[in-house]
């Protein structure tokens, strides 16, 4: 029941401040993909925004290829980027996301990254200067699509995925599993 719990509270939070951006969203220039945006449609009558259908994941990154930046809401963790952030910078696009202590700490830095908090009073005003900034261009991109590149390098995930199985190699041989008498 506890871990039900702690589910439903992750999805509440994640739909409260990906609705909060959509409401923000509406009346400036730009697409809203995806479903399940039927509660703020009542409200986007006169908007700029506009919703478009969702696609499937493997076209996105043709999709940011072309884009100029996204909009990012990130999942309830502290320590982390979520893939589209990545994915945006490794296709060259800017980013607008909500900020967490990771990207506060590693991502403000990159001249096409710009952050906000999803729940400020004047996040339109925010999203509409980010979304202005000049600075944040294709060229602006390249410091972000080399960071990733090096901190999310597929050769350095397989290097520390074979660190990790001798680290379990090594403590099998000092402690075994199952540990002897556990039933």
């Amino acid at each position: 029941i506890f871990f039900l719990m702690l589910h439903e509270l992750d999805v509440y939070v994640r739909e409260a401040r990906s609705t909060a951006v959509v409401r923000a969203l509406l009346p400036l220039p730009a697409e809203i993909y995806g479903s399940g945006w039927d509660h703020v449609l009542p409200e986007a009558d006169n908007a700029r925004a506009v919703f478009r259908p969702a696609f499937h994941a493997s076209q996105l990154d043709n999709f940011y290829a072309k884009c100029r930046w996204l909009v990012n809401t990130t999942p309830n963790f502290a320590t982390g980027a979520h893939e589209r952030v990545l994915r945006g910078f490794a296709a060259g696009c800017a980013v607008i996301s909500d900020t967490n202590d990771y990207a506060r700490d590693t991502l403000s830095g990159l001249p096409s990254f710009r952050g906000f908090t999803w729940n400020a009073a004047d996040l339109t005003d925010c999203l509409a200067d980010a979304l202005a900034d000049r600075a944040l261009t294709r060229d602006a991109t390249e410091a972000a699509t080399t960071f990733v590149e090096r901190e999310f390098d597929p050769r350095g995930f397989v290097r520390s995925v074979v660190d990790l199985a001798a680290v379990a190699e090594m403590s099998a041989v000092v402690t075994p599993f199952p540990p002897e008498g556990a039933s």
